[in-house]
């Protein structure tokens, strides 16, 4: 691997006045030649990236799908969009930004967590299997607290918890719940 790939970089970490520790570099893999790939002969370059710089991470494309010999289906983009979520999540949660807290789920493991919930506009809806210490926060990409919506003891049952979206910055961010020794997250992009 020459290093043109460190070159770009290093570049881009410079023009934006970025620390190259906090920034991550997410490189998906490309088609694999065994499902019809042209370039998927690249893919050792991608998983070696991070010899080259530090702070990157392949995104593994295995058991994804073409719909030619450079697209992914669209199926295939959707797993994909997961494991790079997954992925940032994890990178996250190891740089200890709030988001850290619970247990990390990786893709394709099967481990579920027993809190579930769901986003409706202003609207967070979840149930409770008993009594527990329940706190919604939100929080940006970088990790921030952007805010604390609420923070109660509830009984079992249904809840259902409301934010004010003026309160938060047009973009994307993340909602965590946590009840008890579980926590829950959701992605939510912020127009206003």
């Amino acid at each position: 691997m020459d290093l043109q790939s460190e070159s770009i970089y290093d570049n881009f970490i410079s023009e934006f006045g970025l620390k190259a520790s906090e920034t991550p570099l997410l490189a998906g893999e490309l088609l694999y030649t065994n499902k019809g790939g042209a370039c998927g002969a690249f893919n050792k370059y991608i998983k070696d990236l991070n010899k080259v710089i530090p702070n990157a991470h392949a995104i593994s494309a295995d058991g994804l799908g073409g719909v030619d010999q450079f697209h992914f289906t669209s199926d295939s983009y959707r797993k994909f969009g997961k494991r790079y979520a997954d992925t940032m999540l994890t990178i996250l949660r190891n740089q200890g930004t709030g988001v850290a807290e619970g247990k990390s789920v990786k893709y394709g493991s099967g481990m579920e967590s027993s809190l579930k919930m769901k986003v409706f506009a202003n609207s967070v809806t979840f149930d409770l299997s008993e009594r527990s210490s329940v706190t919604l926060k939100a929080y940006s990409l970088q990790g921030s607290v952007i805010s604390t919506i609420s923070s109660s003891e509830l009984n079992a049952g249904e809840h259902s918890l409301t934010f004010n979206r003026e309160t938060i910055p047009a973009g994307v961010f993340i909602l965590e719940l946590k009840a008890g020794k579980f926590v829950a997250t959701k992605t939510i992009a912020s127009s206003k």
